[in-house]
């Protein structure tokens, strides 16, 4: 937690509300990945014709329309989620770069206008791993830290759509 509240200090507020953005990005990403699964439920419920299809859907009288419609929903939600997680990945990437070359530049500035007694007791080779370094590790704390938020949050949301869907067996199986 200190380290996200450090990574977030470094952050301009351009930065931020970008963070921002890719966060409710990450949560339609999330939403449409519960309905693309639980759109997998009521396909495998008429394959199997359990207690699912005999209270829910076989009141439908023509199950091939039933079956076309639950087929062609999947399909349309996959298709849209994977076109925003490639989006969002596109854009993360881009943002993870900038970042890298703001604070690359950053320093870069602060050492050319850093007096020039600070220079001779720091030697080049340090100089150069700081310029360089620094911002590669910084831009993956970050790009790491939002991946990691992203799966946490579609962790929790399979955890609360299966305890919804049948509480007891997935109480017992986490």
């Amino acid at each position: 937690m200190k380290n996200i509240k450090i990574i977030i200090s470094c952050l301009t507020k351009s930065e931020l509300s970008n963070v921002i953005k890719f966060t409710l990005v990450m949560v339609l990403i999330s939403i449409l990945e519960f309905i693309s699964i639980g759109s997998l439920f009521p396909l495998i419920s008429m394959f199997s014709k359990n207690d699912f299809y005999e209270n829910n859907l076989s009141i439908f009288e023509d199950n091939s329309k039933v079956f076309l419609l639950i087929i062609v929903f999947l399909l349309v939600s996959i298709f849209i989620k994977n076109f925003i997680t490639s989006l969002f990945y596109f854009k993360l990437c881009r943002f993870s770069q900038k970042l890298r070359s703001r604070v690359s530049t950053f320093l870069f500035t602060k050492y050319i206008y850093d007096n020039y007694e600070n220079h001779l007791k720091i030697k080049s080779g340090d100089l150069i791993r700081d310029i360089t370094s620094l911002p590669a590790t910084f831009q993956n704390s970050v790009f790491s830290s939002i991946l990691l938020f992203q799966e946490l949050l579609v962790l929790i949301g399979l955890i609360s759509l299966l305890l919804i869907v049948n509480f007891k067996f997935t109480f017992i199986s986490v």
